[in-house]
C-alpha cells in the first residue's frame, strides 16, 4: 500500500509511515535511517524540536547495535541538528563521535559531513580559522569524490559563516561558487538558501537595491523552505524600516513567526536585531529592550560573540547597557558599544578597516554632526532618523532635516554606508 501511495505523501509523514512499519517487522537499522531522515526533514519545515526528538530517537535505536555507517550517521546528524541551533560544544563533541567512527570505517561520506558539522560550530565561538579550515577539509573531499549534496552544503556553511563573522569579501566568494555549482547540478534547495545569505551579505555591505530584488526574487518562489524564507524578510524588513516603508512591520511580524518556531539563534537573533531597530528608529527605546532582551539571553547562552555583539548593540541603544558585553565580537564592541574610536587597522587587516576607523558609529547628537549624517543617508535612499538626531537638529527645525522629510521615496541612490554602520546592520 505505501509503494502505491507513498509518492503522493508529504515527506515527513512517508518517512514516519516507514519508520513504523519496518519497526513494525523488526528491522531496526531501517528504523533508526528513516528517524533520521524524518529528523533532517523536520528541520527544512521550521519544526526544530521535532527534528531533534527524531534524531535523538535514530540514536537510541541505532547506538546498541554498535559501530557501523548507520550509527556514524546518526552522530553526525544529531551534531549537525546541535550545530544549527548553536549549541557549539554539543556539535563538536557528536561530530568528533561521528568523524571516530567514520575513519575507523573508511566512510568518506559520513566523515564529509561530520567534519563541516564540526567546523562550521568551532567557526562561530572561535577566533582563529581552524573551524573554517575543517569545512575546507570537507568542501575538497566532497568535491574529489563527487559528493554534490556535500559540496554544495560545504560551500553554504563556509559562505553562511562568513556573513555571520563579517568576512564579506570571502562570504561572497564561496557562496557565488556554492550557487553557480548548485545551479549546474540541479540542487535547488541549496541555491535557495545561498541567494538567501547572499541577500544578507548585499545588506551588510549597503547595496540595499540589490538586496531587496535578490530578498524579493526568493520570497516569489512558491515552495520555499521556512529556514531559507527568514533571511530575505529580515533583508527586506530592515531596508523598508530604514526607508520608513509601512509595510516593513508586516514582513518583520511573518519573520519572527518562523524564526520563532525554530528556536535557532541564527534566526531568532536577526529577526530580533530587526525588530529593535525598527522600534529605535521610532523611539521607542521600551520596545527595542523588550525585541532584543530574550535573544540577547540565548546567544550568551550560545557563546556566540558576534550575536551578543550586534543584539549587545541594540540592548546599548536601548539603554539596557552602559557598556560592551564581555563575549562580544571585538570588531564590534571596539567602535560601538564602547562609544570610543576604534585602532589604526593592522597590517594585513581585512578591507573596510581604514573606513571603519574613520566611519565609527556616530554616538554624538549635536547639530552639525547630525545635519551632516542626513544629508548622507539621504543619498543611500533611507527616509527613518534616528530620534536623537531629529532632536538634535531642532524637531524638524532644521534645513537639513526638512529636506530629508519632503523628499519623495524612490529607488536607493548607488552609493554605500559607510564601513562601521553596516557592521550592525547600518
Amino acid at each position: 500500500m505505501l509503494a502505491a501511495g507513498g509518492a503522493s505523501l508529504p515527506p515527513t509523514l512517508r518517512d514516519a509511515v516507514l519508520a513504523r512499519a519496518w519497526r513494525e517487522v523488526g528491522v531496526p537499522v531501517k528504523v533508526g535511517d528513516s528517524c533520521r531522515w524524518l529528523s533532517r526533514l523536520s528541520w527544512f519545515l521550521g519544526k526544530n524540536a521535532d527534528a531533534d526528538a527524531c534524531a535523538r530517537e535514530a540514536l537510541a535505536v541505532l547506538e546498541p547495535m554498535g559501530p557501523g555507517p548507520p550509527l556514524a550517521w546518526a552522530y553526525s546528524n544529531l551534531a549537525q541538528i546541535h550545530m544549527l541551533a548553536g549549541r557549539a560544544g554539543e556539535a563538536v563533541e557528536w561530530g568528533e563521535r561521528a568523524i571516530a567512527v567514520a575513519q575507523d570505517l573508511g566512510d568518506h561520506e559520513v566523515l564529509c559531513h561530520a567534519l563541516n558539522n564540526v567546523g562550521t560550530a568551532r567557526s562561530h565561538v572561535e577566533d582563529d580559522d581552524a573551524g573554517i579550515a575543517l569545512v575546507e577539509r570537507s568542501l575538497a573531499i566532497a568535491l574529489e569524490l563527487g559528493f554534490e549534496e556535500h559540496v554544495a552544503r560545504a560551500y553554504t556553511n563556509l559562505g553562511s559563516s562568513s556573513v555571520s563573522t563579517r568576512r564579506l569579501p570571502a562570504a561572497r566568494r564561496h557562496l557565488q561558487a556554492g550557487i553557480d555549482y548548485s545551479t549546474e547540478h540541479d540542487l535547488d534547495s541549496w541555491r535557495l538558501y545561498m541567494t538567501g545569505w547572499l541577500a544578507v551579505c548585499e545588506l551588510w555591505e549597503g547595496r540595499y537595491a540589490e538586496a531587496v530584488r535578490v530578498a524579493g526574487a526568493m520570497l516569489g518562489h512558491p515552495r520555499l523552505a521556512v529556514p531559507s524564507r527568514i533571511q530575505p524578510l529580515v533583508v527586506l524588513g530592515r531596508v523598508r524600516t530604514r526607508r520608513g516603508d509601512p509595510e516593513a512591520k508586516a514582513v518583520l511580524d511573518e519573520a519572527l513567526a518562523l524564526a520563532a518556531n525554530t528556536g535557532e539563534l541564527q534566526r531568532v537573533g536577526p529577526v530580533r536585531a530587526a525588530r529593535a531597530e525598527a522600534a529605535w528608529l521610532a523611539g521607542d527605546l521600551e520596545a527595542a529592550c523588550a525585541e532584543v532582551t530574550a535573544a540577547f539571553e540565548l546567544a550568551v547562552a550560545r557563546q556566540d560573540p558576534w550575536m551578543i555583539g550586534e543584539l549587545g548593540f541594540w540592548l546599548w541603544r536601548a539603554g539596557g547597557l552602559s557598556s560592551a558585553p564581555p563575549r562580544a565580537a571585538r570588531r564590534l564592541t571596539r567602535s560601538r558599544a564602547t562609544g570610543g574610536p576604534a585602532p589604526p587597522p593592522r597590517s594585513g587587516a581585512r578591507p573596510g578597516a581604514r573606513a571603519r576607523r574613520r566611519w565609527r558609529w556616530p554616538t554624538s547628537t549635536t547639530r552639525p554632526r547630525c545635519a551632516r549624517r542626513m544629508k548622507h543617508w539621504r543619498r543611500w535612499g533611507l527616509r527613518r532618523w534616528p530620534i536623537e538626531w531629529r532632536d538634535a537638529c531642532g524637531r524638524g527645525e532644521c534645513a537639513t532635516w526638512r529636506a530629508g522629510r519632503a523628499r519623495p521615496r524612490g529607488p536607493t541612490p548607488p552609493a554605500s554606508p559607510p564601513a562601521s554602520w553596516r557592521c550592525c546592520g547600518w
